[in-house]
């Protein structure tokens, strides 16, 4: 879903910018883990890491869903 955000309200733009670098760190997050599997490394709090994946998959969901409601409201507007 792409929006032009100089045609949204503020309050809609930042959910936009909100999204788009949630998602870049969600696709960040997400290459480290897929590179460094349970066991294959030192790295402590792995599963904690994908604990955070996860939350902030969902929440980026809850964003996704906020900005199609965007389009619904304008659309009915």
């Amino acid at each position: 879903m792409t929006f032009k955000t100089d045609q949204l309200p503020d309050y809609m733009q930042r959910v936009v910018i909100e999204k788009a670098e949630l998602d870049d760190k969600i696709a960040k997050l997400a290459a480290f883990v897929d590179a460094h599997p349970q066991g294959a490394t030192d790295i402590s709090g792995h599963e904690l890491l994908e604990n955070q994946l996860d939350v902030m998959r969902m929440y980026s969901k809850v964003l996704g869903m906020r900005l199609d409601l965007f389009t619904t409201t304008k659309t009915e507007e």
